[in-house]
């Protein structure tokens, strides 16, 4: 059961447009406020974080609260992952809004936590939520990899070859490597060694990027990314189709 759809942000039709239901998970009747304060801090943090502030126009946004549990797994202060019923989080989506694109989950849960799938990934209520919202959306959405690095060398988490997703490579060359067009004099885009949870054989294209940290900004290849994706909506063609 879903209850208390809520649209904050509609700009358009939802055939133009990249529509994303917020979803309460596991939050008791007195602690729904706390959903409301959440949801407000995503909206706040999306729109403050590029490129979604001038792309907003494209971008119809609501909430809404299930009454079934979508995902387990972030109940201690020390757990990092959450198991997310993909299958189940879709159901309520569509059940509630059948324009639906994306789905974010929010647990109720102080716990910082993140975990992303085809088109959904889940929060929780950790003051760090927003910023690791953006994250796993990345991945979930607009089909960027980690960034950050682990012990061993390529391949690392998206296996043998080239990646698919825009900021990995196996090139080191940043006259050869795939996001070559946007490479700067100054160093802000090239080829940094180490990314896909692996520290050697894998490249990233910036020094700093909300892919490897939530504290920092997206870096240019991954807004671009970010904007094709949201632009295709324009056309009623997105990317993933």
């Amino acid at each position: 059961m879903v209850t208390g759809l809520v649209r904050t942000d509609r700009t358009g039709p939802p055939e133009r447009r990249f529509d994303l239901l917020v979803l309460a998970d596991g939050f008791a009747v007195d602690r729904l406020p706390q959903f409301v304060a959440a949801y407000a801090g995503l909206r706040r943090e999306l729109y403050a974080t590029a490129p979604f502030g001038t792309l907003r126009g494209l971008v119809n946004l609501a909430r809404a609260v299930s009454s079934e549990r979508l995902v387990t797994g972030a109940t201690l202060s020390d757990h990092r992952m959450l198991v997310l019923d993909e299958d189940a989080a879709w159901s309520v989506a569509r059940s509630v809004d059948p324009d639906t694109d994306a789905v974010l989950v929010v647990v109720d849960s102080p716990a910082y936590a993140g975990v992303s799938g085809h088109l959904v990934a889940a929060v929780t209520c950790h003051e760090q939520a927003p910023r690791v919202a953006l994250h796993e959306l990345g991945h979930a959405v607009f089909g960027l990899a980690d960034e950050y690095e682990g012990p061993g060398s390529a391949p690392g988490a998206s296996g043998p070859g080239e990646p698919a997703a825009p900021n990995l490579s196996l090139v080191g060359d940043p006259a050869l490597v795939k996001w070559r067009d946007l490479v700067t004099a100054d160093g802000s885009v090239g080829c940094y060694e180490g990314a896909d949870r692996v520290s050697t054989g894998v490249y990233r294209p910036s020094p700093q990027c909300l892919m490897r940290s939530v504290h920092d900004p997206f870096c240019p290849v991954c807004r671009m990314a970010i904007t094709r994706t949201l632009v295709s909506f324009r056309h009623a063609r997105p990317l993933w189709c």
